[in-house]
């Protein structure tokens, strides 16, 4: 089967829903992770669905700040709060 364009997009924005979902859902558990175990800790979640790249994290990461619902830890820059 033969993908588009479109279809690729379709699924990038579909994958990018569901990381953004999983890493508030650790987060909400969590309060505050270092990057790499929430990194880790997404991926365990997200293997049996898809294979989940740095760069779609980091990407869903930044939106998730844009929309303050997370924000770096002002002592330690690797570091995530929740922000409810």
């Amino acid at each position: 089967m033969v993908k588009t364009d479109e279809d690729r997009e379709e699924i990038e924005k579909a994958h990018g829903f569901e990381t953004q979902a999983t890493i508030v859902l650790v987060m909400k558990a969590c309060k505050k992770l270092d990057h790499e175990i929430l990194f880790s800790e997404v991926y365990k979640i997200l293997k049996n669905r898809f294979i989940l790249t740095r760069e779609l994290f980091k990407k869903q990461i930044q939106e998730l700040m844009e929309k303050n619902r997370l924000e770096r830890k002002l002592d330690n820059n690797k570091q995530y709060l929740y922000i409810s």
